[in-house]
């Protein structure tokens, strides 16, 4: 059963800066990464530049929360996939990896970013009736 759009989703958030107001950015070798997302009716995500640019290790970076984003939207469209084709998963986890690649001007970007997923699905169609050819490649019923 494909689930027809209703509307479009709008996401907002507020970010701000937790630097220091006195001095800013004046330095590029002291001034304060730190920063904080608010989203309505949600827990603020404190974040920093990766450690490598002089952030806190402590805080999530945007580095960090792109791969988690990635992985998250991966493992949650492929759980509705199989949950509207007749598999049953009963466990998944992946172990996500990107590489960030550094250029000449300072400058960056994302050269990869893998996560390969782990499942255990359970087959809940009848076994005449063959599984999609999108969970094929990607599971093995019992």
């Amino acid at each position: 059963m494909l689930v027809k759009p209703k509307d479009d989703h709008t996401y907002r958030l507020r970010q701000v800066w937790e630097g220091d107001p006195k001095e800013g950015t004046s330095n590029y070798q002291i001034y304060d990464r730190a920063y904080r997302i608010r989203m309505a009716g949600k827990p603020a995500l404190l974040g920093s530049a990766d450690p490598s640019f002089r952030g806190d290790p402590a805080r999530h970076n945007p580095e960090d929360m792109l791969l988690a984003a990635l992985s998250a939207c991966h493992m949650l469209s492929y759980l509705a996939l199989c949950a509207r084709s007749g598999v049953t998963v009963l466990e998944y986890s992946d172990e996500a990896e990107a590489v960030l690649t550094l250029t000449a001007d300072g400058g960056g970007h994302f050269a990869s970013a893998t996560w390969p997923g782990n499942c255990t699905p359970r087959r809940t169609r009848p076994a005449s009736l063959p599984l999609p050819a999108t969970f094929r490649s990607a599971t093995k019923a019992p």
